[in-house]
């Protein structure tokens, strides 16, 4: 009889050790929330308040930003970080790399009256207490400035 006794203990004991090690195990792996469109609208805002150049020129749109989007060419490049640049369908632009987001804008469309940029961003919720990225695609249309 002590024996079941004791065997129940083991039992019980084993049961809580695994669900610790479950929920550990569960509240440690990051989440990953894939979502489209959710950010469009701060997406068209962040793109109209940077970019203060946007032209269509020869097939291609020319951007110039005030320092927040642009196009980097590496640390071998004269000027690695590029405000001013001009892009055809398919070419990508960013926003200046942040420790926790990243975003990449791509040409998608070319019209005579506006650019259709697809965008993919990211944002790394681990610093703050969460084990979230969430990743935001989607669609902007933006008219020409000058």
């Amino acid at each position: 009889m002590k024996l079941k006794f004791k065997s129940h203990y083991v039992f019980i004991f084993l049961v809580i050790v695994v669900s610790i090690i479950l929920y550990v195990r569960l509240e440690t792996t990051t989440r990953i929330e894939k979502t489209f469109g959710k950010n469009r609208e701060e997406i068209k805002q962040l793109l109209e308040e940077h970019l203060v150049f946007v032209s269509l020129e020869n097939g291609r749109v020319h951007f110039v930003s005030d320092g927040k989007l642009g196009i980097d060419w590496g640390k071998s490049a004269e000027n690695p970080w590029t405000t001013d640049f001009s892009l055809k369908k398919s070419e990508s632009f960013f926003a200046y790399p942040d420790k926790h987001g990243s975003s990449e804008f791509k040409v998608l469309d070319i019209s005579p009256n506006y650019v259709e940029i697809e965008y993919l961003n990211e944002f790394d919720h681990q610093s703050f207490g969460k084990n979230l990225i969430s990743i935001d695609t989607g669609t902007v249309k933006l008219s020409y400035k000058e």
